[in-house]
């Protein structure tokens, strides 16, 4: 079995062919909309853990120095966190009435 590099011309119709058929499909079923709402749902989660990994460590400073400092970092910690988890439900819910609005 023999291996060989495509040309110049090659890689072109191939990067062309992807590209309008990336944008066809994007058109006919708005599938580049669905998988960018994915992404960020997926970041957004993965921000939530981060956050809640955080919020346990300004806890824990929290109750081994209950100083105003500490007690203010853990709060606005909570905060964002809830705030977080608002936006979560939200773009939760646009994501579903996205797939459902596909059908």
């Amino acid at each position: 079995m023999s291996f060989r590099l495509w040309t110049r011309k090659e890689l072109y119709a191939i990067s062309v062919g992807q590209a309008v058929g990336k944008a066809l499909s994007g058109w006919l079923f708005s599938t580049d909309e669905d998988i960018e709402m994915y992404y960020n749902l997926c970041a957004l989660y993965e921000f939530e853990d981060t956050l809640k990994i955080a919020m346990n460590t300004y806890e824990r400073s929290y109750l081994s120095s209950k100083s105003g400092g500490n007690s203010k970092t853990f709060n606005e910690c909570y905060k964002m966190l809830l705030r977080t988890f608002l936006y979560g439900a939200k773009l939760s819910q646009e994501y579903v009435e996205l797939n459902i609005n596909m059908d």
